[in-house]
């Protein structure tokens, strides 16, 4: 099963640093309730969904985590979860170097 569209979605929060749904909201050309409704599981952004699995793939190389590592990381607090893509993010630039 794929990674669901929440978890895609904070995880591209997490990479890009961004601090609130605002800016989410403007990198989706979206309204902030819109984001909001996302990020917190209440709507399913179908019609965006082929731009956040773009994003997805441009930031993560197309990763598919199984689903207990996907609980994990959704457990994680906001700061967790970015302490966490930066590791993951060192990791790769480490080995590809």
């Amino acid at each position: 099963m794929g990674m669901d569209m929440r978890t895609k979605l904070k995880a591209i929060t997490q990479a890009k640093g961004w601090k609130n749904q605002g800016e989410v909201a403007e990198f989706f050309h979206v309204k902030q309730s819109t984001a909001s409704r996302w990020l917190s599981g209440k709507m399913i952004p179908e019609k965006h969904a082929p731009q956040i699995d773009r994003t997805f793939q441009e930031l993560f190389g197309g990763i598919d985590l199984p689903e207990r590592v996907r609980e994990k990381f959704n457990k994680l607090s906001s700061e967790e979860q970015r302490k966490l893509v930066i590791a993951f993010e060192a990791m790769i630039d480490a080995i590809t170097r």
